[in-house]
């Protein structure tokens, strides 16, 4: 039998294997009973830490998995979102000012801007949306972040945040960063029930030695040498049971109604957290509401001069770079200005475009025709590749897509530079990893373009890639 006894105020217990065994006398008759006590304590405690390993290794294996499937539809969701907006950007073009159809036509681009904006969210939970890291002020990205929210809040709903003048900056995307906060901010205020409320966001620095920290922040910061910062955004809203606070992480799972929530808002924020060498802990009670609290490694000291950036940026830029992602409000400018207004270039470039999807080469070749570029465009990767050895000159710039079967676009871009090692290369993947960067830049990939925003940046690209040096 297996006893546990309480010791000291009964905050621990050790655990002892109890067996008893009677000794007779002589006569047959019982002289005693012999108990004893073996103390397996630290068995137990080891027992406990492999369940825990166990169980994460399990969701670790999980989302891994369902990480690769997200990343693999998001891919093939891009270009179905790339042919609606681009397509419904030229159709508006060709349309007076004044069309009944423009209407029907900024509603089909709004309704694809929100499927890209799932796209964007799918990306960063299978952590395959691409980061731009820099020193960033986290408590100037807290205080912007709130203002945003505070805008959208119900007029119940107080939201509250405190910055300590002493937290160290981070090394991290702050769009990113953002959106961990718009997340959490987002399910607080739900959380609320409808019911007046309080939303609290409190930043803070913590020492790398600090016991609160997680063991693999801990970690981390001691290996870097740096501190921690502390994230937490609490609410007094309903509060989650055992079993919704242990699935919480899981993609597509939600306690909301149809309509109201995708499953994808915590699982990204974990994403992203995690991406950032960080950890999330998470208190809730039925009834007193949850905190979540985020731990993050420091950014570690930098160069004289450099300095903190609160929104995003970098301090030098690497020739393989993510496209830019338009401002608010920029993609509704963008639509309603045909592209046409640009004059075309006095000498007409020639742009050699390759992708397996017909429908994104028919859509890409007339954006770039419509500025006045002349487009070749091919399905086959051989095909592009023979284009450019018949005629290594003839070409100012190919744009290529990265997944593709057979090929991919960076073995077509070492074997068109193996012909022609001046001819600038740009390649758009759906999503970017460091691992992808690093292969494309030493194969002399000039720019990498996030295929999310392919359709605006494309002409953006080639016109910056096609200028002479």
């Amino acid at each position: 039998m297996v006893v546990g006894v309480p010791v000291g105020n009964g905050d621990e217990v050790h655990w002892a294997l109890f067996n008893a065994y009677p000794e007779n006398n002589a006569q047959g008759g019982l002289r005693h009973v012999v108990l004893t006590f073996i103390d397996i304590t630290s068995l137990k405690t080891a027992q406990a830490e492999q369940k825990t390993l166990q169980a994460q290794l399990s969701q670790s294996q999980k989302m891994e998995a369902l990480g690769t499937l997200a990343g693999g539809v998001a891919h093939d969701f891009n270009n179905i979102l790339a042919a609606i907006l681009g397509n419904a950007d030229l159709a508006r073009q060709d349309l007076t000012h004044d069309a009944p159809a423009r209407e029907s036509l900024h509603e089909i681009s709004t309704a694809a801007r929100r499927g890209r904006e799932l796209v964007r969210q799918i990306l960063a939970f299978s952590r395959q949306q691409p980061a731009e890291r820099t020193r960033v002020d986290v408590g100037a990205i807290l205080a912007e972040t709130c203002n945003l929210m505070r805008a959208a809040m119900p007029p119940h709903v107080q939201l509250l945040h405190e910055c300590h003048p002493d937290t160290p900056p981070l090394l991290a995307d702050a769009t990113q960063l953002g959106q961990v906060l718009i997340n959490l901010g987002t399910n607080a205020v739900h959380a609320l029930e409808g019911r007046p409320g309080r939303v609290e966001c409190q930043l803070d620095g913590l020492k790398g030695h600090d016991p609160r920290l997680p063991a693999e922040v801990a970690q981390a910061c001691a290996e870097a040498g740096v501190d921690a910062v502390r994230l937490r955004v609490s609410d007094n809203g309903c509060g989650m049971t055992e079993a919704v606070r242990s699935r919480i992480f899981e993609p597509f799972f939600t306690t909301k109604v149809v309509g109201r929530g995708t499953g994808l808002g915590l699982p990204v924020v974990l994403g992203i957290v995690q991406v950032h060498g960080g950890a999330i802990d998470v208190e809730s009670r039925p009834g007193k509401g949850t905190t979540f609290t985020l731990y993050f490694p420091a950014a570690p000291d930098g160069p004289p001069g450099l300095a903190l950036d609160p929104v995003v940026g970098h301090a030098g830029a690497d020739p393989v770079t993510m496209a830019p992602r338009p401002p608010e409000g920029a993609e509704t400018a963008l639509l309603e200005t045909p592209l046409m207004a640009d004059a075309p270039p006095a000498d007409q470039p020639h742009i050699l475009y390759l992708d397996d999807d017909d429908t994104l080469v028919f859509l890409v070749r007339r954006l770039l025709e419509r500025r006045g570029y002349r487009v070749t465009s091919f399905t086959d990767q051989q095909l592009a590749v023979n284009a450019v050895r018949e005629q290594p000159e003839a070409f100012q710039l190919l744009l290529t897509d990265y997944n593709m079967p057979g090929m991919s676009g960076l073995d077509v871009a070492r074997a068109v530079l193996a012909i022609n090692p001046k001819l600038p290369v740009a390649v758009a993947s759906g999503y970017i990893t460091d691992e992808l960067q690093a292969e494309a830049k030493t194969a002399g990939v000039r720019e990498v373009v996030f295929k999310t925003d392919a359709v605006e940046a494309f002409c953006e690209v080639v016109a910056r890639l096609v200028k002479p040096d």
